[in-house]
């Protein structure tokens, strides 16, 4: 039955209809969550400032220990400074514009790890298929949009079969890339 090519897309459709119903309402859920954390966040971050005696590591690539200073403030957030360094958070930038100028805007096209629909820029993350923890470049060949979600959830496990065929699909449209 599963090699059913009808039955297939049946469950195809079925699965494409479940992420459109229950995709908005958990984010919604996620983001009152998140609203209610920041404004705590805010009032007890009011006078924060960076101590430069005071080290902290890095979250992003280069995993540091560096001074507060290195840190950018966000009072919104649990100790009023962002997790990652000044330098990995421009490469973050870096990724978002690569993967821009390679596949365009991300509305309206497949997220490669699951294969639905992006349908809202917010919802648009740039997923490394090799992850940045593993020396990922920020190059056109190694950045994919992907749902928020997806990516949170793949983290730096390596890609499944499924996934990699859909990442191969996916071809850059920047001059020159080869199709």
């Amino acid at each position: 039955m599963a090699e059913d090519p009808g039955y297939r897309e049946m469950m195809r459709k079925s699965s494409r209809e479940s992420h459109r119903k229950f995709y908005p309402e958990r984010r919604a859920v996620i983001q009152q969550r998140v609203k209610r954390r920041r404004l705590q966040y805010l009032a007890e971050n009011a006078n924060r400032v960076q101590d430069p005696k005071v080290l902290k590591r890095c979250a992003g690539q280069c995993g540091q220990m560096l001074p507060e200073t290195e840190f950018r403030l966000n009072r919104g957030v649990a100790g009023g400074l962002r997790a990652r360094c000044n330098h990995c958070s421009d490469a973050c930038k870096r990724a978002r514009r690569t993967c821009f100028e390679a596949f365009g805007d991300p509305v309206g096209q497949a997220c490669y790890l699951c294969g639905h629909e992006i349908e809202a820029l917010p919802d648009a993350w740039v997923d490394h298929v090799i992850p940045q923890s593993q020396s990922g470049p920020d190059t056109a060949d190694n950045v994919r949009w992907t749902h928020e979600l997806c990516n949170l959830s793949r983290g730096a496990k390596p890609l499944t079969p499924e996934q990699f065929q859909r990442f191969q699909r996916i071809v850059p449209t920047f001059p020159g890339a080869q199709k």
